[in-house]
């Protein structure tokens, strides 16, 4: 008698347990989230001063999942999420993320809630391993045209800003072989003393000037110095004197 079933082939046996063991890995591999698509639903401002805090945000997996019968649905919101901050010590570049910024999410491969709670070595929070809720936020991905920003280019850096570039520091240096100042308005300086030293040539080009205050040349009282040697009608004066 011929035995007619599948595995009384060894061909058919190795297919078999070949599918077999495709499903089990796939399984497992499933279970393991390693890197995802993004997008950020909430920003923490948890100091109540309007700022994002160096700490967390609420994410929206992007990518959605399929059950076995490929039926599609949206994750829930991953929330608590620490993002990233090019950070050295006490110094930082700081681009906080926005509402609607797409970025990546890593996810740990432990559960890593203690050590979010303690800045410092920890035990894992629990026995859950690559769970989407140990996710780690890097954005910066598929976003659109950024309006203020730093370029750098084989010419030189440019800063662009839509509404003001300050700079906070007790002192501020520029060094270079030239410096050019375009304002299509005016220029403002607010300080006690200005002192501006040209070692060839100093060039004013203006069609009106306009001095508040008390004015020295040379050691001499622009305002309240004298003349030596007056002659009258068209006379010239003597040079002036202190």
């Amino acid at each position: 008698m011929t035995n007619t079933a599948p595995y009384g082939r060894p061909e058919a046996a190795r297919a078999s347990m070949k599918a077999d063991f495709d499903f089990i890995i796939d399984r497992i591999i499933g279970k393991h989230r390693t890197v995802t698509l993004v997008q950020v639903v909430a920003v923490r401002d948890e100091n109540g001063n309007g700022e994002p805090d160096v700490g967390c945000v609420d994410l929206k997996p992007l990518v959605m999942a399929k059950d076995p019968h490929g039926k599609l649905y949206s994750h829930g919101t991953l929330y608590n999420v620490p993002f990233f901050r090019l950070q050295g010590g006490s110094n930082a570049i700081i681009i906080d993320p926005q509402v609607g910024d797409i970025g990546i999410a890593v996810i740990a491969d432990r559960d890593i809630s203690n050590v979010k709670s303690t800045k410092a070595e920890a035990p894992p929070g629990s026995d859950r391993r690559y769970s989407l809720d140990q996710a780690l936020y890097i954005g910066g991905l598929l976003n659109g045209e950024p309006q203020q920003y730093i370029t750098f280019t084989s010419k030189g850096i440019n800063i662009t800003s839509p509404t003001a570039v300050t700079i906070n520091a007790p002192t501020l240096t520029f060094n270079g072989n030239e410096m050019i100042v375009n304002a299509k308005q005016s220029v403002s300086v607010q300080t006690q003393t200005v002192n501006l030293t040209a070692t060839q040539a100093f060039n004013i080009v203006s069609p009106q000037s306009a001095y508040t205050g008390k004015v020295i040349i040379n050691g001499i009282d622009f305002d309240t110095h004298k003349h030596q040697d007056v002659q009258p009608g068209k006379g010239l004066t003597g040079l002036p004197s202190a």
